[in-house]
């Protein structure tokens, strides 16, 4: 009898978009990983600066991985949805979409395979802020909240330990910028929902699967960094500020009833008149525009279904 540990195929997706020395850095933290079985798919999703010239040319490095170049930015689950299908084609057993602004631990990735392996559902680990040698956590999985924005990261601003956390348990959805798919969820229920151009596409994605019969879990032995925000130019930003507000509106439409709407609208008027007193003194109102702009965006935007992958 074979014993021989065997270890399914993961594809890893990276977007890059206007970071490409996050992107660089990213490659070469993937290179040294001790997974034996997984190739990267990197999306160049309609970088206007030098991003797909600078990627051109170190695309030689990485002879066994595919560097997909876009004409313009498909978002972000537009863009990981071209690197699915790719996957899918490909046989992958796993999809791992992973943000280019991530630092990863070597061994982060076993983890993620054998917990999700263990109870057929989507996972997630334990993410804290960049640097490294600030153990803060961003998060440890996320919460349906029904509220101003659809989910709740788990453990935000939290000093403490990996070591205090559980190796393992359940949770409602993890942030796309690390989330392991197993293919047959894929195949069950579509990919992103490419309504959302960025944010609550992965509190969408996993809400869909648990209707589905899949779950989420969480590990604190798969480890790795997050460069909050760094897509749209990080903190309370004008372009995150819109989409977040266009997304939630999106997520509360397409899946909240009439209770769970009114409590989205109350909460996310009292949100904004806070916003407007906190951010004008830092005169910062520009991103409170923003925000009231991509509310009234996300209740105007034509709804769709999430397509089909393959």
């Amino acid at each position: 009898m074979n014993s021989e540990k065997t270890y399914p195929n993961v594809s890893i997706i990276i977007l890059n978009y206007k970071g490409v020395n996050d992107t660089i850095a990213l490659l070469n933290n993937l290179f040294q990983l001790n997974y034996p079985n997984f190739n990267v798919i990197l999306i160049e999703n309609g970088s206007s600066d030098n991003s797909a010239e600078r990627l051109k040319d170190i695309e030689r490095n990485y002879p066994d991985w595919q560097f997909i170049y876009n004409s313009e930015n498909l978002g972000f689950a537009g863009g990981c949805n071209q690197g699915i299908e790719i996957a899918l084609k490909e046989n992958s057993d796993f999809i791992l979409l992973l943000n280019n602004d991530t630092v990863v631990d070597n061994s982060f990735l076993e983890p993620l395979v054998e917990l999700s392996k263990k109870h057929n559902a989507i996972t997630g680990g334990l993410i804290y802020y960049y640097p490294d040698n600030v153990q803060e956590v961003w998060s440890f999985g996320g919460n349906f909240t029904w509220g101003a924005v659809p989910g709740h990261l788990g453990m935000l601003n939290v000093q403490t330990q990996a070591g205090n956390l559980p190796e393992e348990q359940i949770t409602d959805w993890v942030p796309g910028c690390c989330m392991l798919i197993p293919r047959d969820v894929i195949e069950k229920i579509g990919g992103l929902d490419e309504d959302y151009f960025a944010y609550v596409e992965d509190v969408d994605f996993c809400l869909r699967a648990l209707k589905a019969g899949y779950p989420t879990y969480i590990t604190s032995k798969s480890v790795i960094h997050h460069k909050v925000g760094q897509a749209t130019g990080g903190g309370y930003s004008p372009a995150g500020r819109f989409l977040i507000a266009q997304s939630s509106v999106i997520f509360i439409r397409k899946h909240g009833d009439f209770l769970k709407r009114l409590k989205f609208i109350l909460m996310f008027h009292a949100g904004i008149i806070i916003a407007l007193i906190r951010e004008g003194l830092k005169g910062n109102q520009n991103a409170v525009m923003e925000k009231i702009k991509g509310y009234k965006s996300g209740w105007k935007k034509r709804l769709s279904q999430p397509r089909k992958i393959l």
